[in-house]
């Protein structure tokens, strides 16, 4: 038998073993791990209109016909008030006024009560309060709070009438009694990017260049709350931190006028939906109209980030585009 060298047979199990060992494993691939999915960033939308006390319904407070008993006079609810946005919704409150032919007048505002304690016990400090005319209680302001709301209101009785002002704000404040006792008060949330305005028309006007948008320089001042209202009213203002500002010229031969008001966005889709409204673009704005005005002399553009609302009005001399820029500077201005 042959012998086979023992060098020899080492070399050939080498070389057979190592024919059949695989060779090193490669690397496993690599692969960066799925970054994640940014997710899309939800479309911004106008807020929800509050919910306003007793619906908005002025005549579930009282209707036309027993007011006009109570005051001696034929009444009807006027729509001056209804043409535009106030601050008492903005806290979800309600706003009635009652005019007649002759000196009847009634004006209500009714508010949740919480969170306007402080307003509330200084307007009770003085009520009733009654002035002018003959007798002397003809005409009276008064305030008082029914159920968790916070009733205001002016109550003027016409000449003649059977019932003072007196008599005729008992007669009303119990029938809201009655129509509150059915119906709870919801205090309306500040909801968040609500602004914080400024208090002075001047900070304002600082903030906003006049002379780039119309070529002059104009000042601002203060818009004083014409005719009278009750505590209700202004206490809302005030808590809102609505801003009413007119802006002229040195020579006063030139004007307009913006008003701020934080919280009212929802009012935009109620303007749209106004005979005459048209959509307008307002840089800055989620949505805006332009909405002429009943004396045919003046537009108002009403634009909204969605949560507050701002609105120019402007004489005829202002073309819609400069009041669009204004009412985006006026907005921009109050948002910083």
């Amino acid at each position: 038998m042959t012998r086979i060298s023992g060098a020899l047979l080492a070399g050939i199990l080498l070389a057979a073993l190592t024919g059949c060992v695989p060779a090193a494993d490669a690397a496993p691939p690599t692969s960066e791990p799925p970054s994640p999915t940014a997710s899309a960033e939800p479309e911004p939308t106008v807020m929800a209109k509050p919910t306003l006390a007793f619906a908005g319904a002025c005549e579930a407070l009282v209707d036309d016909a027993t007011l006009s008993d109570l005051v001696g006079d034929d009444m009807a609810i006027a729509v001056e008030k209804s043409e535009r946005v106030w601050a008492v919704g903005v806290l979800g409150g309600l706003d009635c006024i009652w005019l007649s032919d002759s000196e009847a007048y009634v004006s209500l505002d009714v508010l949740p009560a919480a969170g306007l304690e402080a307003q509330v016990s200084r307007a009770g400090a003085d009520s009733p309060y009654c002035y002018g005319g003959e007798p002397s209680e003809s005409r009276c302001s008064f305030s008082t709070v029914i159920d968790g709301y916070w009733l205001s209101g002016i109550v003027g009785v016409a000449n003649g009438s059977a019932n003072t002002a007196l008599d005729a704000i008992d007669a009303i404040t119990e029938r809201v009694a009655d129509a509150a006792s059915a119906a709870a008060p919801v205090s309306a949330a500040r909801p968040d990017g609500t602004w914080s305005v400024p208090a002075e028309c001047s900070t304002l006007a600082d903030a906003v260049d006049t002379t780039g948008i119309l070529g002059a320089t104009f000042a601002a001042e203060q818009e004083s709350v014409g005719g009278e209202v009750t505590s209700g009213f202004i206490a809302a203002l005030h808590a809102v931190g609505d801003l009413s500002c007119t802006w002229a010229t040195p020579d006063y031969a030139r004007w307009f006028t913006s008003e701020l008001l934080p919280g009212a966005g929802w009012a935009i889709s109620e303007l749209a939906a106004r005979a005459g409204a048209a959509p307008v673009t307002v840089d800055g704005a989620l949505q805006a109209v332009a909405l002429p005005l009943g004396d045919g002399q003046t537009t108002a553009v009403y634009a909204t980030d969605g949560v507050n609302l701002a609105w120019v009005t402007v004489p005829l001399e202002i073309d819609q585009t400069q009041a669009a820029t204004l009412t985006s500077a006026v907005m921009a201005a109050a948002s910083r």
